[in-house]
């Protein structure tokens, strides 16, 4: 779709009843020429009969990134010992999935009964393809995803400890998602103005976020930090989206603060007004205890577990964010939401990231309750 057809589209969608008349005198063009952007648009499919009825089908979208994981855990003896040089661990676990943000947050969608799309950068390679196939086979429709040939699939490496904790950072190979341009995304405008909800990514360029938040503003937007590093190409940005789920480790490197593990409650709190003063709207920080502060202009809630566990942290903030866009599908409210949060957090670590993660679990927990539970204004 061209950039007039998409001018046409956002004045349509405002006002299905407007004349060609009145489109042709908002952008300064003939009628004429209207009219032949129109036919297009319907040979195309993105309009549908007389009355500049809208092709719609409503569904989440996720914009992002998608990679393999390479996930070792040594023997708890191995780890006993000092790590040296060319030292190899024997009898080993070796996990190879897939995964990335927009992988991993669509599959998740999936299992909350929603039917999301996604975006994302997809390597040309055997390990690319094998994505693509697992997407299809769960229900992800990944059509408009950006298919390089040549490139190869970002892989993460992660050496872990038998509990499930984090031993050695992780390793990323080259970051493919950075090939989504504003200008590959202008072509998939049909697929954009169909969606109910956007999960944008902070993998990202910075070119990109600003054109997805400014193009695409009109329907609510969700961040998905999930970067050190990448802090810097969203924060003039924050006042563009829905909610912004951002980690406190994360939230202090983009809040200038200093750093912090989660731990302390009041040093998240003093986080979360900081964001709503660099001008995010509503903001989740999820901590590595499992507990949840969700704040916006009037104050913060926090749902806290009665027990702090931490195992399968990233799996579980994936799954806050699919409970954000089903949160805001369904129109809860602010307690309502936190409530349905905490319960995706309960079943995601239940579920230890695997395939038992769904709807029916979630609902399970939302019964069971638990955890603390409270509101404050801000002082």
């Amino acid at each position: 779709m061209t950039d007039r057809e998409t001018e046409i589209l956002h004045i349509i969608e405002k006002d299905p009843t407007i004349s060609q008349n009145q489109i042709a005198d908002m952008l300064g063009i003939t009628r004429s020429s209207v009219s032949v952007y129109i036919n297009n648009m319907t040979k195309k499919g993105i309009l549908r009969g007389r009355g500049y009825i809208i092709a719609r089908e409503r569904y989440p979208l996720v914009v992002g990134a998608v990679n393999m994981d390479i996930i070792a855990t040594p023997q708890p003896q191995d780890l006993a010992e000092p790590l040296c040089a060319g030292r190899i661990f024997e009898d080993s676990r070796v996990a190879v999935r897939y995964g990335g943000c927009a992988k991993n947050v669509s599959e998740l969608l999936v299992r909350l009964g929603c039917a999301p799309r996604m975006i994302a950068a997809i390597a040309g390679d055997i390990f690319g393809r094998s994505i693509l196939q697992e997407c299809r086979d769960q229900g992800i429709v990944t059509d408009s995803s950006l298919v390089l040939e040549g490139a190869s699939t970002s892989l993460i490496v992660e050496v872990q400890d038998p509990g499930g904790q984090q031993v050695l950072t992780g390793l990323r190979s080259r970051n493919i998602a950075q090939q989504i341009t504003p200008g590959f995304l202008r072509q998939q405008a049909p697929v954009l103005s169909q969606a109910a909800q956007i999960v944008i990514e902070d993998k990202l360029s910075a070119e990109t976020l600003s054109y997805l938040t400014a193009a695409w503003g009109d329907r609510p937007l969700f961040l998905h930090a999930t970067s050190y590093s990448r802090t810097g190409v969203y924060i003039g940005l924050l006042d563009r989206f829905h909610t912004v789920l951002i980690p406190p480790e994360i939230a202090c490197i983009a809040a200038g603060a200093e750093r912090t593990d989660g731990s302390d409650l009041g040093t998240v709190r003093e986080l979360a007004r900081q964001l709503m003063q660099m001008g995010a709207r509503r903001a989740v920080l999820p901590l590595p205890d499992g507990t949840l502060c969700l704040a916006d202009g009037a104050g913060y809630t926090v749902y806290a577990p009665a027990v702090g566990r931490t195992a399968g942290y990233t799996f579980y903030r994936d799954a806050v964010m699919a409970g954000l866009v089903y949160s805001c599908d369904r129109g809860l409210d602010e307690r309502e939401t936190l409530r349905f949060l905490a319960a995706c957090r309960e079943a995601a670590l239940q579920s230890g990231g695997g395939e038992s993660f769904c709807l029916p679990l979630v609902k399970q927990q939302l019964e069971k309750g638990g955890g603390r539970f409270f509101q404050a204004a801000w002082a």
